[in-house]
């Protein structure tokens, strides 16, 4: 969609809320603020300073605990539903970070695209080095907050790098110095396909010395039941039900101290841990190899390689040089061909692949009881002081930061890419399949100080706010794979580990390790910051803000293992490697904003964000040597590191409450435009499985977003969140150039999607009444609807024809209750429908043409990662 037609629709809507505005004057004159009826206001901070979001000039979506309780929001990736423009997705190997994007704005590789944020602490993080498993941010349950607020569009004035495309900040309750509070929450419930879940939590709080001292501590347990079954498929049977359970705990404490009338200080301690079970994907009915063949989907040259249970195998192999194995000598290693007659180098008895009708929610694994459990921790301590200058206000922050993700992987595609054309039978002895894992385990520890100054809260000349800001975040990402690579190495290639590797896949130094990466990387940023608002007129605001940072990323590693060609990595190119890229981003702001009345308003804004740049992992020769050969590069050819990237975002956007705030309606219409996009490329497709990042081509976002609720009468109330988004290319991202004089690999061609969800709606009505005259009850319902789109594109990297589109999701949920007293006991139906969503891994990759006749490999099983199908439970609340 282009901007212009955008904004025409956005002035469209801004001149019929003018009228409206005009026409309903009179009601609001004769209406007072707490009048029944009226719809609540929420207050927000997302400037720093706290206003109601009518108020803010900003696209901005703020719910409370209590809506978030009413809406069956539990999670994380629930707020995709109810807020616009936000997708959250969940990292591989367990799910226990959270990947979240905003408007489009939405990457895998390099930094964070989106700002995190507990209170005013920082948990955004970077990506691991050239792995998937387990990147992503690990945001705090959804419990015992105030409420989460979700800014859309650049934050880099006020959040810095990796708040491009937005920030999500989850607010906790502050101690009261006053009044005693607590709250009380009980919820069990049982889900199609799967078991029993249950929930139970406090909050509590108050005074400790009135007027002097407080505290509040909160601490939540929750068992989610799983629904996937996993599936041996040697004897296609379910081997564990309900696979993917987890556990989640939360502990929040907190002492506010109010030292004079000047100073308070709050202290605040924070631990999460969460346990998955297994991964949430379920595996789509598989056709037998026979049957896969027979369709036109297997090339003659796979079942050269091996489909159809072929035994027999001979090679002949020239022995690598000097006992190190080069991409010269493996690809004479490795051209196995049929025999006629015996004379094998080794032999394997094999099976054909079989047909697998598997049931919903059924997910066929990699070998006998392999699952891939995922563990999460994060641990959060800060010290705010607030201290009044009378000719201003300040605010120092100091956080600490410790997180941890751990995982295993049972999955034999790990050693897929090793053979070109993997070929999917079944080995007679699964002795292959019982122990292969990947196992990551990283740490992050970090450091953060923040000290702001802003105007007196009764100024209405000019505000301002400055501050200055540092990090330091340390992170260690580690790794190993352990396979049992000799059987297949020697069944399928015909060929000893040495002869084809260069060194034993077996190292006698850690058993059955074939990989092992140990990543050291170092973020720091300093940075000076602020903004400043002028009221040109009492109902004008101009504002003028710019962020200077300094920061630098450091990085070292050590890898080494057969897959490297070599036990000691300093023999290695790529064994050890140290890098660092150092960089002054600026990030300027403008924008307007005109009162039209109390309750509405119209804004501009012009922004710029950014995310720091990074040091790529060298590719190891021994994997992928092979496969970059065919688009003329060797491994010294992949860049070493990477510079950031940028966003230039236009916004206008319209608020209004009309009818004495019985209707609200915020609307924004945006055009951001991305340079230098941090792209995971590499010749993944090619059997190679390793990647590296680079700057290239250039993007556009554009869309609109829209949220309006409706009182339309006592007691009804109706909301409708919609947005639009269209991300696409608009520069061709193109590799580096070989030596040998080819063309240069194109990545994505200018027109290409971004892979964004182009659209989203989300519907919510509630009625509250009084039944028997004795009790409030309440009925709700909430719709949200997620249409088919593309993910990706041929040419794209990664790209497949079997898993390019994402399924429609239509999410319906229930619920109804009743409050009396301080007791609220409600009965809910949550995805009423059994919608599914997610898009199919597997099926054919290395695609020549876009038709993808001919490819590379086959993989049988399309793989869908699924969100949990019907839930049916009861909740009750005790506030007080």
């Amino acid at each position: 969609m282009k901007l212009s037609k955008i904004l025409n629709q956005l002035l469209v809507t801004t001149a019929l809320g003018g009228a409206l505005v005009a026409s309903s004057t009179a009601a609001q004159a004769q209406t007072a603020a707490g009048s029944e009826g009226v719809l609540s206001e929420v207050v927000v901070t997302a400037t720093r300073q706290a206003d109601t979001v009518s108020k803010v000039a900003l696209s901005v979506t703020a719910v409370t605990q209590r809506a978030l309780d009413q809406q069956g929001v539990t999670e994380v990736k629930d707020l995709q539903r109810i807020v616009p423009s936000l997708q959250v997705n969940q990292s591989s190997g367990g799910g226990v970070a959270s990947q979240f994007s905003i408007r489009g704005v939405s990457s895998g590789a390099g930094a964070a695209v989106t700002g995190v944020y507990l209170d005013d602490t920082s948990l955004t993080k970077r990506n691991q080095n050239g792995v998937s498993n387990l990147n992503g941010t690990p945001a705090p349950p959804l419990y015992d907050l105030e409420r989460v607020e979700v800014l859309r569009g650049p934050q880099g004035t006020l959040y810095g790098g990796s708040a491009m495309g937005g920030a999500i900040r989850f607010i906790t309750p502050t101690p009261s110095l006053t009044t005693k509070s607590g709250y009380v929450k009980t919820q069990t419930s049982t889900t199609a396909y799967g078991g029993q879940s249950y929930e139970g939590g406090f909050a509590v709080g108050g005074p400790i010395i009135d007027d002097k001292l407080g505290y509040r501590v909160s601490f939540m347990r929750r068992n989610s039941a799983g629904w996937i079954d996993a599936v041996n498929p040697y004897t296609a049977s379910v081997f564990k039900k309900d696979s993917n359970s987890n556990q989640i705990s939360v502990f929040r404490g907190a002492l506010l101290w109010k030292a004079s009338e000047d100073l308070k200080i709050n202290l605040s301690a924070y631990a999460s841990r969460e346990n998955v079970d297994d991964s949430s994907s379920f595996t789509l009915p598989v056709a037998s190899a026979k049957d896969i063949f027979a369709a036109g989907k297997v090339t003659q040259a796979l079942v050269d390689k091996g489909w159809g249970g072929i035994q027999d195998r001979c090679t002949k192999f020239v022995p690598a040089a000097n006992g190190i194995s080069t991409s010269a000598t493996r690809a004479t290693a490795t051209t196995a061909v049929l025999c006629s007659t015996p004379g094998v180098t080794y032999r394997y008895a094999a099976n054909p692949w079989r047909a697998y009708n598997l049931d919903k929610y059924q997910s066929l694994r990699g070998g006998p009881n392999a699952t891939s459990p995922a563990l999460s921790e994060t641990q959060v301590g800060s010290v705010t002081v607030d201290y009044d200058l009378h000719f201003a206000t300040a605010k120092a922050i100091l956080s600490q930061t410790h997180d941890v993700e751990q995982g295993v992987t049972y999955d034999t595609s790990v050693i897929a890419p090793l053979f070109s054309g993997y070929p999917y039978f079944l080995p007679s002895n699964p002795n292959w399949n019982s122990i292969p894992n990947f196992r990551p385990n990283n740490h992050r520890f970090g450091t953060t100080e923040e000290i702001r100054i802003s105007s007196p809260a009764d100024a209405t000349k000019l505000t301002w706010l400055v501050g200055i800001y540092s990090s330091n975040i340390r992170a260690r990402g580690f790794y190993q794979n352990i396979e049992d690579i000799i059987s297949p190495t020697r069944s399928i290639l015909g060929v000893s580990d040495v002869e084809r590797y260069g060194a034993p896949l077996m190292n006698p130094l850690t058993p059955g390790v074939y990989a092992q990466r140990d990543q050291t990387l170092k973020d720091t940023e300093l940075a000076a910051f602020g903004e400043f608002n002028w009221f040109v007129l009492p109902s004008v605001k101009l504002t003028a803000g710019a962020r200077r940072s300094k920061v630098a990323f450091e990085y070292s590693q050590v890898f080494f293992g057969p897959i490297n060609n070599s036990n000691d990595p300093k023999l290695v190119p790529g064994g050890i490697t140290n890098g660092r890229v150092e960089e002054t981003p600026f990030s300027p702001k403008l924008g307007a904003q005109w009162q039209i009345t109390d309750k509405d308003q119209v804004y501009a804004t012009w922004s710029n964000g950014y995310r720091p740049g990074g040091v790529n992992s060298p590719l190891s020769d021994g994997q992928c040597g092979a496969a970059l050969a065919t688009w003329g590069l060797t491994v010294s050819q992949v860049p070493t590191t990477f510079s950031s990237d940028t966003i230039e975002s236009k916004e206008v956007g319209f608020k209004t409450r009309l009818f004495g705030n019985r209707l609200a309606i915020n609307t924004a219409a945006y055009q951001i435009d991305w340079t230098n996009l941090q792209t995971n490329v590499g010749p993944n497709s090619l059997g190679c499985g390793q990647q590296w990042v680079a700057n290239l081509g250039a993007a556009r976002s554009e869309g609109l977003d829209f949220e309006t609720q409706l009182r339309l009468f006592e007691g009804f109330t109706v909301s409708v969140n919609y947005f639009k988004n269209n991300g696409f290319y608009t520069a061709d991202a193109v590799g580096p150039t070989p030596t040998n004089g080819a063309a240069p690999q194109k990545f994505a061609t200018s027109g290409y999607t971004l892979g964004n969800q182009p659209y989203g709606l989300n519907l919510q009505a509630q009625y509250s009444f009084r039944l028997n005259g004795l009790w409030n009850a309440f009925v709700r319902g909430d719709y949200s609807y997620t249409p088919e789109y593309k993910v990706s594109q041929f040419g794209q990297s990664g790209w497949t024809p079997d898993g390019d589109t994402r399924n429609v999701t239509k999410v319906v949920n229930l619920r109804a209750g009743v409050t009396f007293d301080k007791y609220d006991i409600n009965a809910f139906v949550n995805n009423a429908t059994n919608s599914d969503d997610g898009t199919p891994s597997g099926g054919r990759t290395g695609c020549t043409t876009q038709e993808c006749t001919a490819f590379s490999s086959y993989n049988p099983v399309l793989n869908v990662n699924s969100f949990r199908p019907r839930e049916i439970g009861v909740q009750g609340t005790y506030r007080f």
